[in-house]
């Protein structure tokens, strides 16, 4: 019995994985290195930002693979957050693949939160939006 409820926590919490590491380099960005997957290099999410304004509103994200100089992906989003902290990503297997996803909550208030959702795709090493996993998301929470 103990090891069924053990293995349904370990299930049920396997998807949520926040970043293993954050820094705050400038003002106006955020560096992130997280885990992808253990057949893959841990992955480096720089942020940049607009601080303008008294808000903190997130402009693009960069891509690339821990030790490695070249950008993989530039990530330019289609609107802009409303507030950001280090707590506005969350790096998790949204799709359940084995591979963690980008997960950006842009929209927080008195009704249902909105994000951003990008899925990393094993075929090309890059992270592909998905409004379907963002709507998803936006109605489990």
């Amino acid at each position: 019995m103990k090891v069924s409820i053990l293995v349904l926590l370990l299930l049920v919490f396997s998807n949520v994985m926040i970043c293993q590491e954050y820094e705050r380099v400038k003002e106006d960005q955020y560096v992130f290195t997280f885990f992808i997957n253990s057949k893959v290099p841990k992955g480096i999410l720089k942020v940049f930002l607009d601080t303008t304004d008294n808000q903190s509103l997130i402009r693009r994200m960069e891509y690339k693979r821990r030790g490695e100089d070249s950008i993989i992906q530039e990530i330019e989003l289609g609107h802009t957050t409303e507030y950001f902290d280090e707590h506005s990503i969350e790096i998790t297997d949204e799709n359940h693949d084995g591979y963690n996803d980008i997960t950006i909550l842009y929209n927080q208030g008195n009704h249902e939160s909105d994000y951003d959702v990008w899925l990393y795709n094993p075929k090309t090493n890059k992270y592909d939006y998905s409004e379907e996993f963002g709507n998803l998301k936006s109605f489990r929470n």
